[in-house]
């Protein structure tokens, strides 16, 4: 997805993904090609628009989405819950509880994008492990972000110059700092992270942090494996999610 537009969907181009469906403004634009990994991706029809502004396009897997449609209740347009895609079931959450703080309540990988109309900004937001990527650029007439670099090197207003201490760090395996690309006009937005682009600018802020070792207590020993399985058979069971097998 981009903010030019859609003009760069054709860069998102890979094997088994869908056409490019894209929304726009006078001055935003979203593109999207869907990969159909989940049977819910098959009627997956992002961008996605709601009454109350809100238009949501991102690469995403939920994960505890039983949990989420349970704290907003039916989808009116899904007969069964797990009919519900993801895009859809993101956008509810959006609505209901407002992006920043639906982000918070998400489980899974998931590179997103929303525009709220009504607040007249755009929000990014990146899992807490950094599965899924969101890359950046702004200048001062544009402001375009995509899922994979390539879409934003297709647009031509976007600059190519590399950054030679980034390429070195690269080379010598030296870890740099996590926004940092081979492309001095191209930033990532780090893991666990969101970013709100105004007409005053760009705020980015964390809103994930692991927890502290050693904050769970319990009383017995036994109380953490049975907790620890549970968590484990939890994440099986959402990994378990796909439209083929297994492996």
């Amino acid at each position: 997805y981009t903010g030019e537009r859609g003009r760069d969907a054709r860069a998102l181009d890979g094997c088994g993904i869908d056409k490019a469906r894209t929304w726009r403004t006078s001055n935003l634009g979203f593109g999207h090609r869907q990969h159909r990994f989940t049977p819910q991706d098959a009627i997956e029809r992002m961008p996605v628009s709601g009454g109350s502004g809100l238009t949501l396009v991102g690469d995403l897997r939920l994960n505890a989405r039983d949990e989420l449609q349970a704290a907003l209740g039916p989808s009116d347009s899904s007969a069964r819950m797990m009919d519900e895609p993801d895009g859809a079931l993101l956008l509810r959450a959006f609505e209901r509880f407002g992006p920043e703080p639906a982000i918070a309540r998400l489980q899974g990988d998931f590179a997103v994008a929303v525009w709220d109309s009504a607040a007249n900004r755009l929000v990014l937001a990146r899992d807490p492990l950094g599965k899924r990527s969101i890359f950046f650029h702004r200048s001062d007439r544009l402001f375009a972000a995509s899922t994979r670099m390539r879409a934003l090197l297709a647009l031509p207003d976007v600059p190519r110059d590399l950054d030679e201490r980034a390429v070195a760090d690269w080379m010598a395996l030296n870890i740099g700092p996590p926004e940092r690309t081979l492309y001095r006009s191209i930033d990532r937005l780090p893991a666990a992270h969101l970013a709100v682009a105004t007409a005053d600018g760009l705020r980015l802020s964390r809103y994930w942090d692991p927890p502290v070792a050693g904050s769970l207590r319990l009383a017995r020993d036994e109380d953490y494996l049975e907790q620890a399985r549970e968590v484990l058979d939890r994440a099986v069971s959402d990994a378990l999610r796909a439209s083929g097998p297994v492996t």
